[in-house]
């Protein structure tokens, strides 16, 4: 059953990137990359994580275009792949990239204080 979860987010993650980049119409949207979707074991409800190029403010409003155009991603979705019960979408920003930017940036930090305090 695992298997199969991972499978089905691994094609959605794939179909809906494809289906943003070649269909869907917005300029507002921006770049936007799909880095991943989380699916419930019933696969009847799918969070779909994103990162977008540019400031916070044009990310929420990437959340919010993508959010308001699941019903049409889903649409989508259907005419690509067949699925019994074809998932609720969600879309999220996925923050793990800032979390490792931030990680990166404080350790840089930690070994310059470090030199720093070696050098005194």
């Amino acid at each position: 059953m695992k298997d199969r979860v991972k499978r089905v987010s691994e094609l959605l993650k794939e179909t809906i990137a494809e289906i943003i980049l070649k269909e869907f119409d917005n300029p507002h949207l921006g770049f936007i990359t799909i880095t991943a979707v989380k699916m419930t074991k019933d696969l009847k409800k799918a969070t779909v994580y994103f990162t977008c190029y540019g400031n916070e403010e044009k990310e929420l409003k990437a959340k919010k275009i993508l959010n308001d155009s699941k019903g049409y991603i889903k649409e989508r979705l259907s005419n690509k792949i067949v699925l019994k019960y074809m998932p609720d979408l969600k879309f999220e920003l996925d923050e793990e990239l800032k979390r490792q930017n931030r990680i990166d940036k404080l350790l840089r930090e930690l070994k310059k204080d470090e030199r720093d305090s070696i050098s005194e």
